[in-house]
């Protein structure tokens, strides 16, 4: 390889370096963002699940499960990314939705990626879902409205979480049928010293789309930040790489600069000496 070669191969890695850079901050910046939402959520999210536990007790729809299906028929909310140099992000939940999904199984798709892979399999895809990815409350709409057709049993999303900076899991977590943990420090009977206008049926139907939509909020975020953080391990390591190809290279350059000097060198010591000879 000449010198000329290696500079522009040097000039390339460079510039490949840079974008690397600019994209660890900008994955750093929206990372820190995600984590901010996420903890604002945090609070609204509170208060959901205390109007829904205080009106849930004396609710038809909640006695009647919602999802009041004898069919085994499930609706799964695949989490995936819109944008690419995250890793194995995406590839960890297809693989998981490929591993434990059965293929007649009915997918609801956040994130373009996912969608291009999973429309060539034998999924059943409801296509125009795909655009919802910011409006979370009409999403949460769709879901009920197919949840009180009886069409599912039940409804999960699949999504991806940090354990640490360096490893992530995929998580399966039912959104409906609703679950709340008992509490054994609720008093009985504290309910009914409670004013619920117009009533506790009315405050639980309408309360239910803001709780699904806050619940798919919420692990989008948490998706999101395992999809930055992988992204910025990623671009860490590719800036990484590319710095100890830029030294391996400036030091091949080098040798070989120095190699064609001292080529340089020895044969004008020879000439000289020649010259003297013939003189």
């Amino acid at each position: 390889m000449n010198l000329l070669k290696i500079q522009r191969r040097i000039r390339n890695l460079n510039n490949i370096n840079k974008i690397s850079n600019i994209m660890f901050l900008l994955s750093l910046i929206k990372l820190k963002k995600c984590k901010e939402q996420l903890l604002e959520n945090e609070f609204f999210n509170s208060s959901i699940n205390e109007i829904l536990k205080k009106t849930a007790s004396l609710s038809t729809a909640y006695q009647k499960n919602i999802l009041n299906n004898k069919k085994n028929n499930h609706l799964f909310v695949v989490i995936t990314s819109n944008n690419g140099f995250c890793g194995n992000y995406n590839k960890n939940i297809i693989n998981y939705v490929h591993k434990n999904i059965k293929a007649n199984s009915n997918i609801l798709i956040i994130g373009q990626n996912g969608y291009n892979i999973l429309k060539k399999l034998d999924y059943k895809i409801f296509d125009d879902f795909v655009a919802y990815d910011n409006n979370f409350l009409n999403l949460s709409k769709e879901i009920i409205f197919f949840a009180e057709k009886n069409d599912f049993q039940k409804v999960n999303i699949i999504f991806s979480k940090n354990t640490n900076l360096f490893s992530n899991v995929i998580c399966n977590d039912q959104i409906l049928p609703i679950v709340f943990e008992k509490n054994n420090n609720d008093v009985a009977g504290d309910d009914s010293l409670i004013l619920i206008e117009p009533n506790k049926e009315e405050i639980f139907n309408k309360t239910i789309p803001f709780y699904i939509a806050n619940n798919i909020y919420k692990k989008i975020l948490i998706a999101k930040i395992s999809e930055q953080t992988i992204r910025i391990n990623t671009m860490r390591e590719a800036k990484q790489n590319t710095e100890k190809m830029i030294f391996d290279l400036k030091n091949q350059f080098n040798k070989i600069r120095h190699l064609k000097i001292t080529q340089e060198i020895l044969e004008n010591s020879i000439s000289s000496l020649l010259l003297r000879g013939k003189n």
